[in-house]
């Protein structure tokens, strides 16, 4: 008896294990991000269960630790009437930005699972879920204008501080796009303006508690993190902050090679101090691990950025608590790059998350999809219009179009110089034979007046020419004088005009 009992376990276990491998090639998995896959916790449940009667596509709202319960958000909300305020202002250009953003998901849909399995995990499949992040309104740092999807989501909700729109697609019959398109009014907020922006709300003992502790990839208490923490030290919070971000800054060199790849190991805090490497996500790792050692408060912060390397692609930054300044955006990442500084940072940032691992799109960076009974394949793009860098593009035309001219310039400036030399010259020769041709009127002796009359006209013919040379010089000397002046001009408009460039950059 005990051996048909554990024969008939056997049994059960290897069914089990059928039923996990048919699930996995049917499609019942998550793409996190597009970045790799695994298999859904939900359909799991539903696979382990043999619920029938459960849809796989279903998606039932959950709590998500120390962030709570999701929070509808009406979809009207969405846009709003954007004041004249909200227009881009190139005399500010430095602090503001108007910005589209296409948020695009590419789903490729290459075949369907067994009749077997749908039937099995029930009447919701076939069909496909994508959950993305999309920005939200943040006082000072971003307003949303208007949000236009090319498919209605299914809901869209609010789960902490982060705002997700899913869309479920069921039986797709061929390959779809899903595109968001996000109008968003972005502001430059650092350390320099929010010392006029009253955000210093104090925090309370749980945000401060959960802000300062080591998490996975933020390793406070690993022996590297500790040792270079007590090196680092400050007269005040403001000061040891700036002291961690020139220290990532000086000991982590930009790793390009692992930022093109699509799937590259997360190193976290400790590893990248110790090979001196990483991407955006390990200066800031590094970063939030030695504010928290330090025992100052500090977060990831993930979203788009408009311009640089990373444009179209996700980028890490970081927030950290400062008294009398409440959270403070800073980014080691481009800071290594001297594009910002940590006291100064660009309107350059969507703002997307605050959270380092997020359960709701899997832990990915913006988007996570799950799909059943379909083999399912998502490419992610992003694409920005930007109106403060088609102005900076356009002020950079103006400098190298100025700095052009004034090459034109300086060249006929040299010309109109080797001009005036050349007629100088010729003005010195003459007035040498007017000298000679007077000295030989005083000393010679004619011997008729006819001779002595010839002589004086040679000499006076002499002198009228000279004084036509003079103002024929006298006009080199005066066209040469303008072209000095109109490059003096246009080197003084040129460089308004570099330091425009710089100050926007």
């Amino acid at each position: 008896m005990r051996i048909g009992k554990i024969k008939m376990a056997v049994k059960a276990a290897i069914l089990l294990i059928a039923l996990f491998i048919w699930a996995a090639a049917a499609g019942c998995v998550d793409l996190p991000g597009g970045n790799g896959s695994k298999l859904s916790d939900e359909i799991k449940e539903v696979i382990m269960a043999g619920n029938g009667e459960k849809a796989a596509l279903e998606t039932q709202p959950k709590s998500y630790a120390g962030r709570g319960e999701p929070q509808p958000v009406d979809p009207a909300s969405l846009t709003v009437q954007a004041p004249d305020s909200y227009q881009f202002d190139p005399a500010t250009a430095g602090d503001n930005d108007l910005v589209i953003a296409d948020m695009i998901y590419n789903v490729k849909v290459s075949g369907e699972s067994s009749g077997s399995l749908k039937r099995m995990l029930g009447a919701g499949g076939p069909g496909v879920v994508v959950t993305t992040l999309i920005p939200k309104t943040i006082e000072h740092k971003q307003h949303v204008l208007g949000m236009d999807f090319s498919i209605d989501p299914s809901r869209i909700y609010d789960v902490g501080d982060n705002r997700y729109a899913e869309f479920t697609v069921e039986d797709p019959k061929a390959d779809f796009d899903i595109r968001i398109r996000v109008t968003l009014k972005l502001f430059r907020y650092d350390l320099s303006t929010a010392r006029d922006s009253g955000l210093t709300a104090p925090l309370s003992e749980a945000e401060r508690a959960a802000y300062t502790k080591g998490e996975q990839f933020i390793e406070i208490d690993h022996p590297s993190i500790q040792r270079a923490a007590e090196q680092i030290n400050g007269v005040d919070d403001v000061e040891t902050v700036k002291k961690i971000h020139e220290f990532v800054v000086q000991n982590l060199s930009y790793d390009k090679s692992k930022a093109e790849k699509e799937l590259s190991q997360t190193y976290g805090a400790a590893r990248a101090l110790e090979i001196k490497s990483g991407v955006c996500v390990e200066y800031a790792d590094l970063f939030i691990a030695l504010c928290r050692a330090k025992g100052i408060p500090a977060k990831y912060i993930g979203g788009i950025p408009t311009e640089g390397e990373s444009l179209g692609k996700g980028h890490a930054w970081v927030e950290v608590y400062l008294a009398n300044y409440g959270w403070v955006p800073t980014d080691p990442t481009w800071g290594d790059t001297g594009a910002v500084t940590f006291e100064k940072l660009r309107p350059s940032y969507i703002y997307l998350t605050d959270v380092r691992h997020d359960e709701v799109i899997n832990q990915s960076d913006i988007f996570t999809c799950r799909y059943v009974g379909l083999k399912v394949d998502v490419e992610h793009s992003l694409a920005i219009d930007s109106a403060r860098s088609k102005y900076i593009a356009q002020v950079r035309e103006e400098v190298d179009r100025g700095k052009g001219e004034l090459d034109l310039l300086s060249k006929g400036i040299d010309s109109s110089a080797a001009a005036v030399e050349a007629s100088q010259a010729e003005l010195d020769r003459f007035s040498r034979q007017i000298t000679d041709a007077r000295r030989n009127l005083d000393a010679r002796t004619f011997s008729s007046q006819a001779d002595y009359e010839r002589s004086v006209q040679s000499h006076n013919a002499l002198v009228v020419l000279y004084n036509e040379k003079i103002v024929a010089h006298n006009a080199k000397v005066a066209t040469h004088q303008a072209e000095v002046n109109r490059y003096e001009a246009k080197r003084t408009e040129v460089n308004a005009s570099v330091n425009n460039y710089n100050n926007i950059k």
